[in-house]
């Protein structure tokens, strides 16, 4: 229940006192915040006014060079106004209270602080004491679905999302490509149909096979893995004979890659699988790193009771990358068994 009020310039001193003395810091003051136009006369006058830099999108300009950048009138713009750089040091104090007030002044009560290439703002209107939260001057479009600073980042201000039902797009899985399993291609299937034609050139360019089963195509990840698995494996060859490495030991390493190959490809099903889509990158990875992690435990957790007792021998380990080939492989079989139906990554029904 703390509100969030402004802050009065000593108390933006105070906050960027925090920093480490010696800090180096920029005052600015955001005075163009996502607005289309050129803004030449905006720029022209802050010159008349004795300014000499503006960070404009980011990018640091001379005044003088940025009035003649000729800005698209038609891209929404952010302009920060440099009103100093400074030091930061004790008897700097006067001369940061002198740029706070200026910055307040030029941009309605908004700071815009660099230090140490990390941005915070400071507001006069709207700001938390306790955790430093600011928000700017409370305006409509800040509310406004019609503006992207208001409107949702996930639906983008419609009110709805677009996904892919693929119970619909694919209600006959038995089918392959060549036979309409697709709906949307279901009547122009080997026409002369430019989109057919795109489909058909997609399909040979990542060697997709039209004519099997559409819930069969999981086949399409095969030659992917074999493409990976010779590479890897001359890859081994050759470093572990430039470095004199026994055959046990190169044997050893390729034992434990194609393990992992296993299980990344498993994961990779099983966690489209779960999510249902590919919207989610980060979360997507997150979710396969995690399951292999899980699935190196085990052996990692034996190979290091071993190492404690001492009794990691050569032909320990070698048993212990043995099993934990064996152990990647079923588990990569399972999970590929359960997951019937990926195709390139995206998730089929199995049912």
């Amino acid at each position: 229940n703390i509100p969030i009020i402004g802050l009065s310039i000593k108390e933006m001193a105070s906050k960027i006192f925090e920093y480490p003395i010696n800090s180096k810091i920029i005052l600015m003051a955001p005075i163009v915040i996502k607005q289309k136009g050129t803004h030449k006369d905006l720029l022209e006058n802050l010159l008349k006014k004795g300014f000499l830099r503006v960070f404009i999108d980011d990018k640091p300009y001379l005044l003088e060079d940025a009035i003649d950048l000729k800005l698209d009138k038609n891209v929404k713009h952010n302009i920060d106004l440099v009103v100093d750089r400074i030091i930061l040091k004790q008897e700097n104090y006067e001369r940061i209270i002198e740029g706070l007030e200026t910055a307040c002044k030029e941009a309605g009560g908004l700071v815009d602080i660099l230090i140490n290439e990390e941005k915070i703002t400071l507001s006069q209107n709207f700001s938390c004491k306790e955790c430093g939260f600011t928000v700017p001057k409370l305006e409509p479009r800040l509310f406004s679905f019609n503006s992207p600073l208001g409107a949702c980042p996930d639906c983008k201000g419609l009110g709805i999302k677009m996904e892919v039902d693929i119970d619909l797009l694919v209600p006959n899985q038995d089918l392959s490509l060549n036979q309409g399993a697709i709906t949307y291609y279901k009547n122009i299937v080997g026409s002369e149909n430019i989109e057919w034609q795109e489909f058909e050139y997609l399909c040979k360019t990542y060697k997709i096979d039209m004519d099997k089963p559409y819930k069969k195509l999981i086949a399409v990840m095969i030659p992917t893995f074999m493409k990976v698995s010779i590479i890897g494996t001359l890859s081994f060859i050759v470093v572990g004979m430039y470095y004199h490495e026994t055959f046990l030991t190169i044997f050893m390493y390729l034992i434990n890659m194609f393990g992992y190959i296993f299980i990344f490809m498993s994961a990779s099903v099983l966690t489209i699988r779960l999510l249902k889509s590919r919207t989610t990158q980060v979360f997507e990875n997150m979710m396969r790193m995690l399951i292999m992690i899980v699935s190196a435990l085990p052996s990692v957790i034996l190979t290091v009771i071993f190492m404690m007792t001492n009794a990691l021998t050569p032909t320990v380990l070698t048993m212990l990358s043995m099993a934990s080939l064996a152990m990647n492989f079923i588990l990569a079989l399972i999970i590929l068994w359960t997951c019937q139906g990926m195709m390139n990554g995206r998730e089929l029904k199995s049912e």
